[in-house]
């Protein structure tokens, strides 16, 4: 005789026939199986409506499911609803403390660290943070810079011998006059001051001392689209007014940071926090040496950081042979380990 998988009940006849190929369960089981699985899916999608379907809120689910005495072949469907919205719950609720966070100036080593464990602890597909990560690495990039550690780039206009060079990036300026007029050029941002650099007349300098403000700025690019632009204001001279650059929040935060630095309102990092006091000709052998990539996973991007292979802790040096790149997620699984 045929009996219940889940109550060892002997099954009528009828129950045995409407359950042929599927799981031998008698009516009364059914129901409750059922029943338990459409009550967890609602409690689910009432979770996910608020973007709170978290790790303990999932160990909930698995508790009822044994107490319930539901298999996870009952449960598949529900057992994958649950982790989709627990990842989509784990990414919005992450990507909302970031930008938080970056609003705060709060992206510290600890912060990301957190992050990271929020993702492995929520079990989240690597493809699926991709994003987010992406963003933090962002964030965090201009929060280095926020903090008084300016990028230096190579620029080919000739500079004062004490002058160097923080940002190079293409723009439009919305010069102001009886009818806007758009000028095309690029901007190179150094310690000193700002250079507009346009093939005609219309070049132009701006000192810092005369920038009292950079922000950003709702707007429209020259072809008429929506867009963020970069709205720089002086107290004198020219150069004052709206650039649409390709990507606003990265110039903004640099040309803000060498305001402050050179009025005096910031005191410039010699070096990242990342380096630990490595010296910037070992920073740029490393850098031109690995290719400027993570020599673990091959990551290239703005959150990379320098690793001493043999610890400071342990006696290592600030020399080339001793510091290599690694993303920060290679970085936090290196350790303190040779």
């Amino acid at each position: 005789m045929a009996v219940c998988v889940r109550c060892n009940t002997t099954l009528s006849f009828l129950e045995q026939m409407s359950r042929v190929g599927q799981t031998k369960m008698c009516s009364t089981c059914t129901s409750q199986v059922a029943g338990t699985l459409q009550r967890l899916q609602q409690q689910v999608m009432h979770l996910a409506s608020q973007n709170a379907v978290t790790k303990d809120f999932s160990d909930y689910v698995y508790r009822e499911l044994h107490n319930n005495r539901v298999s996870l072949d009952q449960a598949q469907a529900l057992i994958q609803l649950l982790r989709n919205q627990q990842t989509v719950s784990t990414i919005q609720r992450l990507r909302q403390q970031v930008m938080h966070a970056a609003a705060q100036n709060g992206l510290t080593k600890e912060f990301s660290d957190y992050v990271y464990r929020e993702l492995s602890d929520n079990r989240v597909p690597p493809e699926q943070a991709n994003a987010l990560l992406q963003e933090l690495s962002n964030q965090r990039y201009l929060y280095d810079i926020r903090m008084g550690h300016l990028p230096t780039v190579q620029v080919h206009t000739i500079l004062d011998t004490d002058e160097k060079a923080h940002l190079e990036t293409i723009a439009t300026y919305y010069k102001p006059n009886k009818q806007i007029r758009f000028v095309q050029g690029r901007i190179i941002a150094t310690n000193k001051k700002l250079y507009f650099i346009t093939p005609d007349r219309d070049s132009m300098t701006i000192d810092w001392n005369n920038v009292v403000g950079v922000h950003e700025r709702p707007g429209t690019t020259p072809q008429g689209q929506l867009a963020t632009l970069m709205h720089i204001q002086v107290s004198k001279g020219s150069g004052g007014g709206m650039y649409y650059v390709p990507d606003p929040a990265l110039s903004v935060t640099i040309i803000d940071t060498a305001v402050r630095l050179w009025k005096r309102h910031l005191v410039e990092l010699k070096a990242n926090p990342n380096t630990r006091g490595i010296p910037d000709h070992v920073r740029t052998a490393v850098f031109q040496r690995d290719g400027g990539r993570c020599v673990q996973c091959g990551y290239e991007g703005p959150y990379i950081e320098y690793d001493h292979i043999l610890p400071r802790s342990k006696g290592g040096q600030n020399t080339v042979e001793n510091v290599q790149l690694l993303c920060g997620q290679c970085n936090r699984k290196k350790g303190n380990r040779i």
